[in-house]
């Protein structure tokens, strides 16, 4: 048994659900100052997250700890490599966690409308940032011999990392986006729907380009299977819009699968590698190098069989017992 292509593969999926869960969060927190300028409204729309975006989070921890422990190595090349950019990570989370239980506690509309503008932009923040990050293991970061990170934070800053980030937010948008539309109901619904098209068209574009350059720069398109769910990532988003009138559920799983095939391209492009030397391809992390013991592994093995059934059941439960739209009668006053 290959254990380290086996937590390889949980460390994508990590990635994969990551995304595709506070993708949405960060897409709705996004657009609060943008559907509408009424506090009901806004309410409403931080309603439809206000029971998953805690739980979506753990995904980042899960992973961050899974990380830790099947790769010590990646972990710690990853984050001392990217320290300035997990701390800014950390504070725009701190701004939302803070934004989204303290935002209702004043009725007063200043107070309201700065918490407003604080979540959009430390969701903002975030997802570029993500985006940055997947940019930068994509195209290569400079690792020496020692497999230690040997630049400093301007190479972290580049043109494909950068439009990476963007397209993240673009992504993140739009997926937020067909999320409240499978959430909301009368009006703020309505100025929902009406902003969809925009947002998809924008997104649509950026996220080709983004694409396209992958292809020129990070070489996605030389691995067939990148290639593949890079296609498909598209496709899925070009029948977003097809879908839309006619079942917005549906386009809420379109925009689930871009977000998941495109992790699955960039994990497809990486393997066997899980960091990229830009300095000397022979110097670059492998899950072979980057693993931790065989042992460690096995240990971590017998507690993932256990443990991630029971935790992903519970995670599914709550989904579906949260399913409903938000109404203006389900608003606490």
């Amino acid at each position: 048994m290959d254990l380290p292509l086996i937590w390889f593969l949980i460390v994508a999926y990590l990635f994969a659900g990551f995304f595709l869960l506070e993708g949405f969060d960060y897409g709705v927190c996004m657009l609060l100052p943008f559907i509408s300028n009424e506090d009901e409204h806004r309410r409403m729309m931080i309603a439809t997250i206000s029971g998953f975006w805690d739980g979506n989070e753990v995904w980042m921890i899960t992973l961050g700890a899974v990380l830790f422990a099947a790769f010590p190595s990646w972990y710690a090349t990853l984050f001392s490599g990217m320290y300035p950019v997990f701390v800014l990570i950390l504070l725009g989370l701190i701004v939302r966690g803070v934004g989204l239980k303290f935002r209702d506690d004043y009725s007063g509309h200043t107070w309201r409308f700065g918490w407003d503008m604080a979540l959009c932009a430390g969701s903002v923040l975030v997802a570029f940032l993500w985006g940055l990050i997947v940019g930068n293991i994509l195209r290569g970061i400079p690792i020496n011999a020692a497999f230690s990170y040997a630049g400093g934070c301007r190479d972290l800053i580049n043109p494909f990392s950068v439009a990476s980030g963007i397209a993240f937010v673009a992504l993140f948008t739009l997926h937020g986006m067909v999320f409240l539309n499978i959430r909301l109901t009368g009006e703020v619904l309505q100025k929902a729907q009406k902003l969809f098209f925009p947002v998809y068209g924008v997104t649509l574009i950026i996220a080709v380009a983004f694409l396209a350059s992958a292809g020129r720069v990070a070489g996605l398109f030389k691995s067939p299977l990148a290639s593949l769910f890079s296609i498909a990532a598209a496709t899925a988003l070009l029948l977003i819009a097809l879908w839309f009138k006619r079942n917005s559920f549906l386009a809420f799983w379109m925009s689930a699968m871009a977000i998941v095939f495109l992790s699955v391209a960039v994990f497809a492009r990486l393997y066997p590698r899980v960091l990229v030397s830009s300095l000397d391809p022979q110097w670059s992390l492998t899950i072979y190098n980057a693993s931790a013991s065989s042992y460690s592994l096995k240990v971590m093995s017998v507690v993932a069989i256990i443990f991630i059934p029971g935790v992903l059941f519970y995670q599914g439960w709550s989904y579906w017992v949260l399913r409903k739209r938000i109404e203006k009668s389900d608003l606490e006053y």
